[in-house]
């Protein structure tokens, strides 16, 4: 069973997962792996747009795939695709908010 959350953001080519605005829960949720918090920091450090083949973690590639997932769905990351891959960049405005 699909949810329609899913079905209307993964039909787009921007999007991102701020449907609602995220509560602190939902963020703190999200930081509390090491590799997503390593995601943001290398995110941070690029300052722009970084694809996934990039992150250089030795992992399965749906490992990191949900890693991604998460920090979309508590608006820290936005993921759009670009060709045949997806890029992702850290929510600064959704961040400051």
């Amino acid at each position: 069973m699909f949810h329609a959350r899913f079905l209307f953001t993964r039909g787009t080519d921007d999007f991102r997962s701020t449907l609602k605005k995220n509560s602190i829960r939902d963020v703190m949720h999200a930081l509390r792996d090491s590799v997503r918090i390593e995601i943001v920091f290398q995110l941070t450090a690029a300052d722009g747009e970084v694809p996934c083949r990039c992150f250089g973690f030795d992992m399965p590639k749906l490992s990191l795939s949900h890693h991604f997932k998460v920090l979309r769905e508590a608006g820290i990351v936005a993921t759009r695709r670009e060709g045949k891959e997806w890029v992702n960049s850290i929510c600064k405005e959704d961040m400051e908010a």
